[in-house]
């Protein structure tokens, strides 16, 4: 085989692994960046096929070096599920305001107990 059959031979391999990929992270099934291999579960730090390593950002897998597209991908997945929770973090929201409204409530009950004795 010439040098031009074997490139296309090797384009055509890899094309198909990227569908073979693409098509189990649509089924939902976390794959390695690596070799493609459909992984067990989440947080495995190496590969059971190829054994590279492996890094997760929540449940999206990627090779070391690669935590913000890691952090990119779960966020799209988040806005995609939760639309409405996709921007939301710890400091936005309601979540402070019921923060310190249950301190504030611990505080005065606290000390409303102190003066009562």
């Amino acid at each position: 085989m010439s040098s031009s059959g074997k490139a296309r031979q090797t384009g055509t391999n890899h094309a198909s692994n990227t569908i073979d990929r693409l098509q189990k992270k649509l089924k939902g099934i976390d794959v390695c960046p690596h070799c493609g291999e459909g992984l067990s579960r989440i947080g495995l730090k190496a590969c059971m096929r190829c054994q590279q390593p492996l890094i997760w950002y929540m449940d999206v897998v990627g090779k070391p070096g690669q935590e913000s597209i890691c952090r990119n991908e779960y966020k799209a997945k988040l806005h995609v599920k939760h639309p409405e929770l996709a921007n939301e973090t710890i400091f936005s929201g309601t979540l402070p305001w019921v923060i310190g409204s249950t301190i504030g409530l611990v505080t005065l009950l606290s000390a409303w107990s102190l003066l009562g004795n």
